[in-house]
């Protein structure tokens, strides 16, 4: 069996910026959502997608195991917001369009691709474990 990879100062500072930027992006949305929007229902499911998209970009800042899973969550629920967004724009003919949240849209899944193609969430597992080892360790000496 093939032992995962360290994960490199290159993948900590991806790590770091991507959920930064990630972190910038999805608050930019949520405060242009709150205010373009602030007296109807949708508001808060939609407020619910971003603040759990500001989650998993602090989970990814964090470097934390479930960061992956979350970030491949949180592009699923911004796509089925887009396809709410479409609905309400041919079938409601409302003109509702937001340039934010399509970079935000792009930059989640472009940030989900870029993980799993670095293999990062089995560096973070491989890193989860050893912190843990370590931890086991240190208490049985103490």
């Amino acid at each position: 069996m093939k032992q995962p990879k360290q994960l490199t100062k290159a993948d900590e500072e991806f790590c770091a910026v991507a959920g930064v930027a990630g972190v910038v992006l999805a608050i930019a949305c949520l405060f242009q959502n709150l205010y373009i929007s602030p007296g109807h229902w949708i508001t808060l499911v939609v407020t619910a997608i971003f603040l759990f998209s500001i989650t998993a970009f602090v989970l990814l800042v964090r470097k934390s195991t479930a960061a992956f899973l979350c970030v491949c969550i949180s592009a699923l629920l911004l796509f089925s917001y887009l396809i709410l967004l479409i609905i309400a724009i041919f079938v409601l003919q409302l003109l509702i369009f937001s340039w934010i949240f399509m970079i935000l849209l792009v930059y989640n899944i472009t940030i989900a691709i870029v993980i799993f193609a670095k293999d990062i969430p089995s560096k973070l597992v491989f890193r989860k474990q050893t912190l843990l080892a370590e931890e086991a360790y240190w208490n049985e000496k103490l």
